[in-house]
């Protein structure tokens, strides 16, 4: 790969978008193919400082890659994500629906998949040098696939890591679409921080964060939202509290997308009275079929 491009890669990562543009045009000077190519007509897209600029890039993109290109995939993805979550009408569509708008943080998760390649190596070994392959998943252990960072907060923070590694093998579960794992704790969590937002947060009044480090072993076809279920913690009072939306810690990695026989790693934390005791998450597999009703599998978490 050009080295242009990966720092054009490293520069939208960082969220420098006129950085970007910048090294984009750079490259199209000294290249001797004129012709945008896919990952270029993704980057391009990425880059325009508006919503309405990028969805118009990507309808571009789609216009002039083929079907199965995987950019294209990644273009689908992003619009079918901003038309879901978003009430602003996206451009070349009839409307949206959904909450609130994604903004800088669409960009940031397609951004993520798209590293999810020989790319996203490179960019984590710059970024996470030395991180390996988390072992024990299964009999015949699979290449990891590094995770993006969640990082880039509005102010920057030196947060204790409060963290204990665990060994995964004693806390795993198995379900239909994968294997799941727990690699760290971080009890009374002081990174937790909203993803969407890129701040850190704070428990109410009597509560404190519980955090899981999670490694997901895809074990059919593409799990596009690892870990491919609904997490919950069960407390000592029978109480079970869902994982928190769009929160992880910061410093560390985010789930991606993942194809069979890959893995992803990333947090999940749960705000929890501060006098409660965790005893099992609680994995609720999500449905293939509209009418299946998953059965849980659990994690026992006295041990820890």
């Amino acid at each position: 790969m050009h080295p242009k491009l990966i720092k054009a890669n490293i520069a939208l990562f960082n969220g420098a978008r006129t950085e970007t543009r910048r090294l984009l045009e750079e490259y199209r000077k000294e290249a001797e193919d004129s012709k945008p190519t896919p990952m270029m007509l993704w980057l391009e897209a990425q880059a325009q400082e508006t919503r309405e600029a990028r969805i118009e890039r990507l309808h571009r993109l789609l216009e002039e890659t083929g079907e199965n290109n995987r950019y294209a995939r990644y273009a689908r993805a992003y619009i079918e994500d901003e038309r879901k979550y978003s009430n602003k009408p996206l451009p070349g569509s009839r409307g949206g629906n959904g909450l609130s708008i994604l903004g800088v943080s669409a960009w940031k998760a397609a951004l993520f998949t798209v590293l999810g390649g020989a790319l996203a190596f490179i960019l984590f070994s710059v970024f996470n040098p030395g991180t390996g392959t988390v072992q024990n998943v299964t009999p015949s252990p699979s290449a990891a696939t590094p995770g993006a960072i969640l990082g880039d907060l509005a102010t920057p923070l030196n947060l204790p890591n409060l963290s204990t590694p665990v060994a995964p093998e004693l806390f795993q579960a198995q379900y239909a679409r994968g294997v799941l794992q727990i690699t760290s704790v971080e009890n009374n969590s002081q990174r937790a921080a909203d993803i969407r937002e890129r701040v850190v947060l704070t428990p109410i009044t009597g509560a404190r964060f519980y955090a899981l480090k999670l490694i997901f072993e895809c074990r059919q076809g593409i799990c596009a939202n690892p870990p491919q279920a609904r997490l919950l913690l069960e407390l000592d009072d029978g109480s079970n509290i869902p994982a928190m939306d769009n929160v992880g810690i910061t410093g560390e990695n985010l789930f991606q997308p993942v194809a069979e026989g890959r893995s992803t790693n990333g947090w999940v934390v749960f705000e929890i009275p501060i006098d409660s005791t965790p005893r099992r998450l609680v994995i609720i597999p999500a449905s293939t079929e509209a009418t299946e009703t998953p059965t849980p599998v659990f994690i026992d978490l006295s041990a820890l």
